[in-house]
């Protein structure tokens, strides 16, 4: 391999090195709260919308549909 292609393949490397890190933050800026503003995405309508994707259910997906819209 020539000087050049291993200064590229070193810079490739450098910039896309493997994570180390596979997990995902817990949350973000916005928090449901039980006595606050109702939004479309609050855990019953996610909760309905998890377990019509898990199980395959379309009339339960129906019903996401209409709660969270």
């Amino acid at each position: 391999m020539t000087p050049l292609l291993m200064r590229q393949k070193l810079r490739h490397e450098a910039g896309y090195q493997a994570a180390t890190d596979q997990t995902l933050e817990s949350g973000s800026e916005f928090q449901w709260r039980k006595n606050g503003e109702h939004h479309a995405f609050n855990p019953k309508t996610i909760h309905t919308l998890q377990w019509a994707c898990r199980n395959e259910d379309y009339d339960l997906f129906k019903q996401y549909t209409k709660s969270s819209g």
